[in-house]
């Protein structure tokens, strides 16, 4: 039917940073409002819409373009994106490095840049299913 789940870790693997449910993007996507003072994402009485939930969700749908489930695609945007930014990562200065990488002038292609924030993330790691598996070895 099309349905798709976009959360949380799908928001910080389609922006390819280290977010949580507190993060400004976040809370646009799911249309939560935020602390007191906070710029929330629009809403629209003529469609229903609220937040960027529907650009996530368009997003996970073309991504499925393939032969995969929506819920495939999501289970693997979440791994990915656990596996690179643990939670100890997002806790550290580093997380704020990786902002600094996106706004940093002189980036030529977003490739260079995800490539700089995996190098100081440490890489992916497999989640424990696929390291029990003996996958990736």
């Amino acid at each position: 039917m099309g349905d798709v789940t976009s959360d949380t870790h799908n928001v910080a693997a389609s922006l390819f940073r280290p977010l949580s449910g507190k993060s400004d993007e976040v809370r646009h996507a799911l249309a939560s409002s935020g602390y007191a003072g906070a710029t929330n994402a629009p809403k629209s009485a003529s469609t229903g819409l609220q937040g960027t939930y529907p650009v996530f969700g368009d997003a996970m749908r073309a991504a499925t373009a393939t032969d995969n489930l929506p819920r495939q695609m999501q289970s693997i945007t979440w791994e990915g994106v656990r596996g690179l930014f643990s939670p100890e990562f997002k806790r550290s200065a580093d997380a704020a490095k990786v902002e600094e990488i996106w706004r940093r002038r002189g980036i030529k292609h977003a490739d260079q840049a995800r490539q700089e924030i995996i190098d100081l993330a440490g890489g992916f790691t497999l989640p424990d299913w696929a390291q029990s598996l003996g996958l990736g070895n």
